[in-house]
């Protein structure tokens, strides 16, 4: 079977073969750094709506892809409504990972490590891309509704997705594989030192196949 990952944020578009084995596999392009991916992690992995506060909206959800290449796209939507059913913003983060097997320290979870590539957001609304404007975010004032922008590097009111930063985590897959928990308080933010990877899982957010 095969996988296509596209997405029109940032254009990126991944074709893979879905491997049936378990275990690993990486690969090694010249001037890249070394890929290696848990084929129990292959596929798009989805969690429910929750609350936080970004860009003065309250909710978001979020999606993860990750394919036999050792690639990972990372897609939040941010929403004013509870049940995440209005779409406000989407960021896109894409990158590689390394899947480096069992961790030392967290019973049943194993290590990993996100590089950050490139980042996008693109307001969905004329009312998303004014306030965006007003703020100048990012330090662009050039919004337009379903116009992704090119975030890499670029400092959005104390957030950078700066190429080549690499996020230290930790990962478990349920006895099914259906469901994945990083680490807590996981991914996003400061992590960005080996020393920095959590110590414990995130027992109350989940990702599902």
């Amino acid at each position: 079977m095969k996988l296509i990952f596209v997405t029109k944020a940032t254009g990126l578009l991944v074709l893979t073969s879905v491997l049936g084995a378990c275990g690993t596999t990486s690969t090694k392009n010249e001037g890249e750094k070394g890929r290696e991916n848990d084929i129990d992690l292959i596929g798009e992995w989805q969690d429910d709506c929750r609350q936080i506060d970004w860009l003065g909206l309250r909710f978001h959800k979020e999606k993860l892809a990750f394919n036999v290449l050792g690639d990972y796209l990372r897609t939040i939507t941010a929403s004013s409504k509870e049940d995440c059913s209005s779409l406000d913003f989407t960021i896109n983060v894409g990158g590689t990972i390394q899947a480096l097997g069992d961790s030392s320290t967290v019973a049943n979870s194993k290590n990993i490590n996100f590089s950050v590539l490139s980042a996008t957001l693109r307001p969905e609304s004329d009312k998303s891309a004014t306030y965006l404007n007003d703020v100048k975010y990012c330090g662009v004032s050039d919004w337009a509704r379903e116009k992704s922008t090119d975030v890499t590097n670029l400092d959005c009111q104390g957030t950078k997705y700066q190429k080549g930063d690499v996020v230290f985590d930790i990962y478990s897959l349920s006895s099914d594989k259906k469901e994945l928990t990083f680490g807590k308080e996981s991914f996003w933010l400061d992590k960005s030192k080996a020393i920095d990877r959590p110590s414990e899982l995130n027992p109350k957010r989940h990702f599902k196949h």
